[in-house]
């Protein structure tokens, strides 16, 4: 039988047996873990699982209130049909093995042993796969979070849903004081562990809601920002939607935020509490919120949360996907490797004793556009990353970056076998030796990230005037040769992983082939460029 459930065409579902333990499992996320056959314009990143029914709590939005109405497995505007839980966990582990999903996202209603219930299937899952669990569980105490973080869980979200004391009064009744002190709490006692919720369209101002943000941020509290979305059946399913207008400022504060560009004591706020001004000037607003992502689904890293709050074809509050348009790049990963040997040379590496004519047996010879020393390719695996530096995907400072993007290094090597870990500033290392190496630079707001990771011994002959970095050969350690394409698999899976990203496969754009090519011509290939003795009016400070 065939129903429409707004997000996704639904084609039947098999009912679990009677007295069987179930969870909940959202229409999407069954589709990507194949439990069910599922048209979806965009699939979840993240396996939503749903833990209970008919919460204690009355929250006046809410499918799983006490007194609502809505349709039974329903929260917000999706579907969760139950499956068997055991079924559903297994599923969850096989899709995080095939790549399919970034996470586990347990949405936990306030039902009766919900805590003991949560924990139980944490471990389970915990048990059968490696893959990041995060909980949205309401929890009055610290022995609870705590408990929820040892037996597996990497970040605890405790919701709040509302910005405000009076508004939180008015949607969930009293306990704001208790709930935000435990949050607070939590933070400071596990910083970098905790979340929360946060809804706009409830009653607050956008000055309540920007407070609020930043409070957050303030404390290294994630945020998972949702616009109010009508259900059938709830208390409040004739209010209306936030303005669209006014969601987007929120959002636009909430990246500014995480962006450090700005902070909330710069907003200027009209005598109703709306943004007029962030501080910046409108083309400083325009450059960081240019490549869309302030207007993407905002939460833990991975977690897109499709159509949550909207149909497909309707207005889009959040976005699951990149904005990028067509002609707009975004961070993007390259996996590469040499069809002959070479060697590239850093940006401000002096090879002036070396002339084209005197290479060791002609071999090329080309100057990156990032720093550090000269590195032997042939018979290595490279890559890059290219990434606009207002994008909150990889921090601004430079050693923070090294280790975020060394860590999608280290975890495709753990993917091979190896036991792998970032060595700073640049390096990764594996049984106490260099086998990756990184170099950086920061031009036009824009970061270049490129990488060797050593697979085999280079059959290059080592110029005694030429600086190399030395990396040990994967081979050594493993005791034979990685098949290359393996290798680029693993590392492509190892950044989704560490990132937190979906990254799908690209062509380059004609207008970068052309670019590509006068660049070859007219600067790469070029004596002056490669064999330059001191580069005029380098930026030292950016280039690492």
């Amino acid at each position: 039988m065939l129903r429409d459930s707004g997000a996704v065409t639904v084609l039947g579902t098999p009912a679990p047996s009677a007295g069987e333990q179930t969870v909940g499992v959202s229409a999407g996320t069954a589709a990507v873990l194949n439990l069910r056959r599922v048209r979806q314009a965009d699939a979840p990143t993240t396996a939503y699982l749903m833990l209970g029914e008919h919460c204690c709590r009355d929250c006046t939005f809410c499918a799983q209130a006490r007194s609502s109405a809505a349709r039974a497995h329903f929260l917000s505007r999706i579907a969760w049909p139950p499956y068997p839980t055991e079924q559903a966990l297994h599923a969850v582990a096989r899709g995080y093995t095939r790549g399919e999903i970034l996470r586990c996202c347990f949405q936990v209603i306030m039902s009766p042993g919900y805590v003991s219930h949560t924990l139980s299937l944490v471990q389970r899952l915990h048990s059968l796969s490696p893959v990041p669990i995060c909980a949205s569980i309401a929890l009055s105490g610290l022995d609870d979070i705590r408990a929820l973080l040892q037996c597996g869980v990497e970040r605890v979200t405790l919701a709040m849903d509302a910005a405000c004391e009076r508004v939180y009064r008015q949607t969930k009744g009293n306990g704001w004081q208790q709930r935000l002190g435990v949050l607070r709490t939590a933070a400071r006692r596990f910083p970098g562990r905790i979340g929360t919720h946060l809804i706009a369209g409830l009653g607050e101002t956008e000055r309540e809601m920007s407070m609020m943000l930043q409070d957050m941020f303030d404390r290294q509290v994630s945020v998972g920002l949702f616009a109010f979305t009508p259900v059938p059946g709830t208390e409040w399913d004739k209010r209306p939607p936030p303005l669209l207008s006014s969601y987007r400022r929120i959002q636009a504060a909430h990246y500014l935020m995480l962006s450090e560009a700005c902070c909330v004591e710069d907003f200027e706020f009209s005598p109703q509490g709306q943004i007029v001004s962030y501080g910046l000037n409108l083309a400083e607003v325009g450059g960081l919120l240019g490549n869309g992502r302030a207007f993407q689904t905002a939460g833990c890293p991975g977690c897109n949360r499709p159509y949550y709050n909207e149909r497909p074809g309707r207005v889009m509050y959040n976005y699951p996907r990149s904005l990028v348009g067509e002609q707009r790049v975004p961070p993007t990963v390259r996996i590469y490797h040499w069809d002959v040997p070479c060697y590239t040379v850093g940006y401000l590496q002096d090879i002036s004793q070396l002339t084209p004519g005197a290479q060791p047996g002609q071999v090329m010879c080309v100057r990156r556009l990032t720093g550090g020393t000269a590195c032997c390719h042939g018979t290595d695996l490279s890559y890059s990353l290219t990434v606009s530096m207002a994008d909150t995907l990889i921090p601004s400072n430079v050693l923070a970056s090294y280790e975020r993007i060394s860590a999608g290094v280290v975890e495709g090597l753990r993917l091979l076998g190896i036991d792998a870990r970032y060595a700073p500033p640049a390096d990764v290392r594996a049984n106490g030796q260099i086998v990756a190496t990184a170099a950086q630079a920061r031009r036009r707001g824009v970061l270049l990230h490129q990488g060797t990771i050593a697979l085999g011994h280079q059959n290059l002959e080592r110029n005694p005037v030429l600086k190399c970095c030395t990396l040990t050969p994967l081979s050594d350690l493993v005791g034979g040769e990685i098949d290359i394409d393996d290798a680029a698999q693993a590392v492509a899976m190892g950044f989704r992983r560490a990132l937190g990203v979906d990254l799908s496969r690209s062509v380059l754009f004609a207008k970068e082939k052309r670019l590509a090519r006068q660049l070859l011509r007219g600067k790469y290939m070029q004596p002056e460029w490669t064999f330059r003795s001191r580069l005029e009016g380098a930026p030292r400070s950016e280039e690492s």
